[in-house]
């Protein structure tokens, strides 16, 4: 549960508890920051054309979609918006790959045993009852999911109540495994991988029932399931690949309003025509603070003012600092939170009580060494682009070389994972985060008089 208090920080020493990177998903929450001034800018009609896909299929087939675009441009936030507006038409199941699953080494089948346990947590809500839920589902439900969980072997009972106490207990066996796989033997995970269809047809089952329910208490709502979190740091490449490619016919098959939030390299990778969903992928591009030709975009900056004056009082701010800290995030939004925090930190210990350009000074530092250390080699990527390569490619994409700049390959699909490029809008432009344009300047890739780096 989201513990920010839903008004501005007035003081310093408040900043850190509104400049949470974590989405915003109460309704408290959104009223208080959300601004849809950011959308105006991104100019792609995404949210406008998620709403209308889902009224469309609301009471009809199911919706199915991929939301893309870079680690903390905002896409949960526009998700838990849309689905508040949508509120009287759907109920959401959010499910977190990064904190409710192994990030390192979850299987297709945790995540659809996630599914089915958080369909069942919420049926739970609605029927106020700690035990399992009253639905119409075959009696045999629970127990083939016992089944499927004790790796084929389920114990023999002799009594409903016991049975009943064994289900429960393999339910929270199931929570605790699924978010610490990396020590399963690999006779379960091989048995498991080989009885997916089996799963993923128990949780249709259940989530047929689940929509029933509704539909008796004459609820129009219907369940939709917003997977989220495969784009964190953290979260396993082959894992993503995995699940979206070798499993994106199991994927296909559930029978539930699914939102799946991906990274956006994987959508331009070249598996992207063997993804799920396909032709529903929806881009949330990130918000420009540089034009094209590498003039200061106002309308982007303004964006980001407005939506960085809804949490903090900006008159803590000596003059110009605002600004600096706005280009610095090349405006992605986590990392926008993540240096005005750390400045406000370094203002605080330092006595001062507003942000001085050396607190600024310092935190774009601390941001731009992390920018510097991914575009390093990794020993552990499959298929890794050389540093040469990745740092050629910025200069083309910085410089707009025509053919060269835009074109989609590994080196691009490594940059975008990074976050060392972005992309804007729907006409597909792309662009060098701004500390990134700073770092070639420092390895002479670029003059040293080249704007789009940090002011």
């Amino acid at each position: 549960m989201q513990t920010t208090p839903a008004q501005r920080a007035e003081r310093l020493d408040d900043f850190w508890t509104v400049l949470d990177p974590q989405p915003l998903q109460t309704p408290e929450l959104l009223q208080a920051f959300y601004r849809d001034a950011l959308n105006k800018v991104r100019a792609n009609g995404t949210t406008e054309r998620l709403a209308l896909e889902l009224t469309r299929r609301h009471g009809g087939t199911h919706f199915r979609c991929l939301l893309y675009g870079n680690q903390g441009c905002g896409k949960s936030t526009e998700v838990n918006k849309l689905l508040q507006q949508l509120q009287d038409r759907f109920r959401p199941v959010r499910v977190s790959v990064a904190q409710e699953l192994n990030p390192s080494s979850f299987k297709v089948f945790d995540l659809l045993l996630l599914i089915f346990l958080r369909l069942v947590d919420e049926v739970k809500k609605l029927q106020n009852t700690q035990f399992l839920p009253s639905l119409a589902v075959p009696e045999s439900l629970w127990e083939n999911v016992v089944e499927y969980l004790e790796q084929g072997s389920a114990k023999s009972t002799d009594t409903k109540e016991t049975k009943t106490s064994l289900q429960l207990s393999a339910f929270l066996i199931a929570k605790g495994e699924i978010q610490y796989a990396s020590g399963r033997k690999d006779e379960v995970v091989n048995y498991r991988l080989q009885r997916l269809s089996f799963l993923a047809d128990r949780v249709n089952a259940l989530a047929d029932a689940a929509n029933r329910y509704l539909e008796d208490k004459h609820d129009r709502r219907e369940w939709i399931i917003v997977v989220e979190d495969l784009d964190k740091q953290g979260v396993s490449s082959a894992a993503i690949r995995e699940l979206l490619i070798d499993h994106s016919g199991l994927l296909e098959s559930l029978r539930l309003h699914i939102i799946l939030n991906v990274p956006s390299w994987m959508v331009w990778s070249a598996d992207s025509t063997r993804l799920p969903f396909r032709p529903h992928y929806f881009q949330m591009p990130d918000v420009p603070v540089y034009e094209s030709h590498h003039a200061p975009c106002h309308p982007g900056r303004a964006a980001l003012r407005e939506v960085l004056n809804a949490r903090v009082n900006l008159n803590l701010f000596a003059e110009g600092q605002v600004d600096r800290l706005l280009v610095a995030s090349g405006g992605n939004l986590r990392d926008l939170f993540a240096i005005t925090n750390q400045a406000a930190t370094l203002a605080s210990i330092a006595g001062r009580s507003r942000i001085e350009s050396a607190d600024v000074t310092q935190s774009i530092y601390e941001l731009r060494n992390k920018y510097e250390t991914a575009l390093g080699n990794n020993p552990f990527e499959l298929n890794a682009i050389s540093y040469e390569d990745k740092v050629q490619r910025l200069v083309d994409i910085h410089k707009q070389t025509p053919e060269v700049s835009s074109r989609h390959d590994s080196t691009l699909n490594a940059l975008l994972k990074s976050g060392a490029v972005l992309r804007f809008n729907g006409e597909g432009r792309y662009g060098v985060h701004p500390l990134v344009v700073d770092l070639l300047k420092k390895y002479k890739k670029l003059d040293d008089n080249t704007s789009g780096g940090t002011i």
